[in-house]
């Protein structure tokens, strides 16, 4: 069987169900094709929708000199929404390693935004906060987000974005429970 790689970009697929030795019509292979280019696009259309909702949202805090990153904005948003906690726990709130999130909390630190406190029971154990500075900086930001929020679904009517929301939901639920063997994904 060939392993013929194609870039998405180029509209082109990876194609690993063709062998040199198969006859396939040509409107079958298009078939193939277009559903692979379909699951590619969606793919894409996701990452693009990250890329410009972040990109969008670091113009306005620059613009308001506010010097935060989109991964601030989500640390500072998680640990107000969800309360005092381990780094460890906020780390997998945000779907990664706590060493990954270490730099971020202890700039957020240095600027007033955090505190890490000793937890109550276990003292050897620090339990990061956020500080009144975060919560009015997290209103500051808040219009910004809403902003390109309000640009992204301006065509949309009211069915529309809530039938997305449910889509979106289900899709991260799925992506959530599961891991792509099927199998049920650990609960962290």
């Amino acid at each position: 069987m060939t392993d013929k790689i194609f870039d998405v970009t180029d509209r082109r697929i990876r194609r690993d169900s063709f062998s040199s030795a198969e006859t396939v019509s040509e409107p079958e292979r298009d078939n193939v094709a277009s559903g692979a280019l379909l699951n590619a696009s969606l793919n894409f259309v996701f990452a693009d929708i990250s890329r410009l909702f972040r990109q969008k949202i670091e113009r306005l805090i620059g613009d308001k000199n506010l010097q935060l990153s989109q991964g601030e904005i989500r640390t500072l948003a998680a640990i107000t929404a969800t309360g005092p906690q381990r780094q460890c726990d906020l780390a997998a709130t945000l779907g990664v390693e706590p060493m990954t999130i270490s730099a971020a909390l202890d700039r957020l630190e240095r600027r007033g935004l955090i505190a890490r406190r000793p937890h109550p029971v276990d003292r050897r154990v620090k339990v990061i906060a956020e500080t009144d500075a975060a919560r009015d900086l997290l209103k500051e930001v808040a219009p910004l987000t809403q902003m390109v929020i309000d640009q992204a679904t301006r065509d949309l009517c009211e069915c529309e974005l809530q039938r997305t929301e449910v889509i979106l939901k289900k899709i991260r639920a799925n992506l959530e429970s599961t891991d792509l063997s099927g199998r049920e994904a650990p609960i962290l």
